[in-house]
């Protein structure tokens, strides 16, 4: 099953959606995106069949998967942004979603993840990985917390690549509340290079408000473990979403020397964003930061 409409965008957005009680709030984010860099969207659902089951000749139900289709195409409608559908078959959605980005030139993945689990073989945490360490394009993981508001950001600051994708998004993203919020915060094991930190995290506020028009609060901390710092900062500042580089490592392949994202994910009511860079095209927002961490910001 699929639909097409005219291909009137400068790039393509991926969205798989396969959970009712995420779609709206995934939906929501994409078409945020998909304004900002004038991207058309797709929308996938996979259905899975097993393995002793040929794809093309397996019987499957698609009535839910027609319902979040069907969902798309009202949340879409009036938007100006060109709708792909498609619903596919399959064994496996990891690779399914690489073949997806392959043949319809995505440039950009907005994936939405259940909380987290270390449990091996768990078919997200195995999606979540595989994507985020082999997708050509830039990957945004999406787990959604116990409030679907968008007010109050956390950003810790790391630098690097990720950050500056986040850095790109946030702008489109913080259309989605009247009022946001925003804390930038640089957090470190100890008290060396303290002021050299503070002063990048400063830098980094600065241009962070010359992109987003509007005042940034900056805070810097000193805690031996990252992760439980960014949960205690998220919980004083009642945080409603945290923003978060992406290992390329992958999710679940660093558990046991520790994995900040992971941690924190699993120790957060906030909605959690991970970003992971990749290869997106460098625009005029990636190529004014990418300036400012070259001068060692």
């Amino acid at each position: 099953y699929q639909t097409r409409s005219p291909a009137t965008g400068r790039g393509r957005l991926l969205v798989p959606l396969s959970d009712p009680e995420s779609a709206p709030m995934m939906l929501k984010m994409a078409l945020a995106i998909a304004h900002q860099e004038h991207y058309e969207l797709e929308c996938l659902h996979i259905v899975l069949v097993h393995r002793t089951l040929p794809p093309e000749e397996a019987t499957v139900n698609v009535t839910k998967g027609k319902q979040l289709l069907s969902y798309a195409e009202w949340a879409v409608q009036d938007s100006g942004i060109s709708l792909h559908t498609q619903i596919r078959v399959a064994h496996d959605v990891a690779p399914t979603l690489l073949e997806v980005i392959k043949q319809r030139h995505i440039d950009l993945v907005l994936l939405g993840w259940r909380r987290p689990t270390i449990t091996p073989g768990r078919v997200l945490g195995n999606v979540v990985d595989t994507l985020l360490r082999q997708s050509p394009c830039p990957v945004v993981i999406v787990r959604p917390g116990k409030t679907s508001q968008f007010d109050r950001w956390l950003l810790p600051s790391a630098g690097g690549p990720n950050s500056k994708m986040a850095m790109k998004l946030l702008p489109a993203l913080m259309t989605l509340s009247e009022n946001p919020r925003v804390h930038l915060c640089a957090i470190a094991p100890t008290d060396e290079g303290k002021a050299r930190l503070r002063k990048q995290l400063l830098r980094r506020a600065k241009s962070l408000e010359n992109h987003l028009s509007q005042k940034v609060t900056t805070r810097f901390y000193i805690h031996e473990n990252i992760a439980e710092a960014i949960v205690h900062l998220g919980e004083q500042y009642q945080s409603d979403i945290v923003v978060l580089g992406a290992s390329r490592e992958g999710l679940f392949s660093q558990v046991i020397k520790g994995n900040i994202p992971l941690e924190v994910a699993q120790n957060s009511d906030a909605t959690i964003i991970l970003v992971q860079h990749n290869t997106l095209k460098a625009r005029p927002l990636e190529s004014a930061v990418g300036a400012m961490e070259s001068r060692g910001d």
